[in-house]
Parts: C-alpha cells; structure tokens; sequence
C-alpha cells in the first residue's frame, strides 16, 4: 500500500472509532439523562410492586426497556464502527 493509501486508511480508522467513542458515550449519557426526569414515576411503580401494592403492567415494562434501549443501540453500534476501525488498521503497513 502506498503512503497516500496508509494515511486514507489512517483517517477511515480514525473515523470510525471517533464514531464509536461517541456512541459509547452517548450510549450511556442518554439512560443517565433519560433516568433523571423519568426515574420518579419508574421508581414509585418498582415501590408498589415490592412492597405487594401493583402489579407489573406492561405499561412499566416499557418504560423501563425504553430507558435502556438507546444503552443497547448505542452500544451495538460502537462495538460495530470499533470493529471497523480495527479492519482499517490492518490494511496499514
């Protein structure tokens, strides 16, 4: 491979993995964020059923895995652009 061709896989590698930090990032600010404003109503649901006094709807069940939804994406995805940024580098000699 030629120079110029090292450096563009450089920069493919560098792409990707600046996408993959940010979406491992991301992945778990949005729960954290999501928690904050939400966390009340989730939290006194948990409360009731523990303590004998709800049920689990699924109404609850939805809102706590879309809390944790955009964890799995984002995760998913930085896994995969990591894993595209480690091909790039193999191509540098």
């Amino acid at each position: 491979m030629s120079a110029a061709g090292n450096e563009r896989a450089k920069l493919r590698a560098t792409y990707y993995n600046t996408l993959a930090a940010g979406l491992f990032v991301s992945g778990f600010a949005v729960p954290y964020f999501i928690m904050f404003t939400k966390f009340p109503d989730v939290a006194e649901g948990a409360i009731k059923i523990w303590r004998g006094a709800g049920t689990w709807t699924r109404t609850e069940a939805l809102k706590v895995f879309a809390q944790f939804a955009p964890l799995l994406i984002a995760l998913f995805f930085a896994f995969y652009f990591q894993r595209a940024a480690n091909r790039e580098m193999r191509k540098i000699k």
